[in-house]
């Protein structure tokens, strides 16, 4: 249960991160490059300590599946940038956590794990709709992409990450999976942001907001890939996310004044008693 209460303590941390990097100017493509490149130096620094050696369990970790992960992390990332500056940590965070369906219903077709409730997809739909296609002052209905591109990347991030972790098992294997993951992760990272034709500029508020981002993120995939060696993703992941979800909301209101509207609220509503039921 402790590997669980870090992963939430941890995954807590990434609407709020990204809101205070728009707050404080910084380069949030940038500061996700520099969080990979801290997460890739964690990872075999920690094997390093622990005895083990990470290059002999590479050849254990599921190839593609790994890389797939990386691009999804990245694109989840750069969808969560723009969903918080555009929707508030509240709803950037539910969009996160309400991509658990994807997952829990994934694991269940392809793993043979427990399914989830019929009840429970009405409701995360109905919660969808409420949330992100209610209209809030500063928020045009054409932005809707934002918020669902995050529950898409996450959710098929995370159903990658349960997949691969059924394949493994000593810490050594994990953090050896993280290490693939987050150097795909970068080097996608980079090419996305050549692609844009962006001048990164180096600034030691990104480098130090990636930094901080990475050790975030490291800790959060390494604690939730413990985790699910420990529970089934039909009961991890409701708990997992409703603890996020609120830990969200209170964040957005108390930290940022993010103000909600009445169909938004029901929405919320809905959200957690659809991971509620499926608990």
């Amino acid at each position: 249960m402790i590997y669980l209460i870090i992963a939430i303590l941890f995954g807590s941390l990434f609407a709020i991160l990204f809101k205070l990097f728009a707050k404080h100017g910084v380069d949030a493509l940038q500061a996700i490059i520099f969080n990979y490149i801290t997460a890739i130096a964690i990872g075999p620094l920690t094997n390093i300590i622990r005895g083990e050696v990470a290059f002999s369990a590479l050849s254990t970790v599921p190839l593609l599946p790994s890389i797939l992960t990386g691009l999804f992390m990245v694109g989840g990332f750069v969808a969560m940038s723009s969903a918080t500056k555009s929707h508030g940590v509240a709803i950037a965070t539910i969009a996160t956590r309400v991509s658990f369906i994807i997952p829990t219903i994934c694991a269940y077709i392809f793993l043979g794990e427990q399914r989830l409730e019929p009840l429970t997809s009405v409701l995360v739909i109905a919660s969808l709709i409420l949330i992100f296609f209610s209209k809030k002052e500063g928020v045009t209905l054409k932005k809707w992409y934002n918020p669902i591109s995050v529950f898409l990347c996450y959710g098929i991030a995370n159903f990658l990450l349960k997949y691969c972790q059924s394949q493994l098992s000593t810490n050594g294997e994990l953090l050896a999976l993280t290490t693939i993951t987050f150097t795909s992760a970068l080097i996608i990272a980079t090419i996305f942001s050549r692609l844009q034709k962006r001048k990164l500029a180096f600034k030691w508020k990104n480098l130090f907001a990636g930094i901080i981002l990475g050790v975030t993120n490291i800790g959060c995939t390494f604690f939730l890939l413990k985790s699910l060696t420990q529970f089934s993703t039909a009961i991890l992941y409701p708990i997992y996310n409703i603890s996020i979800v609120v830990i969200g909301v209170i964040a957005g209101r108390l930290l940022f004044k993010e103000r909600l509207t009445t169909l938004q609220y029901i929405g919320i509503a809905l959200a957690l008693t659809a991971i509620i039921i499926a608990l």
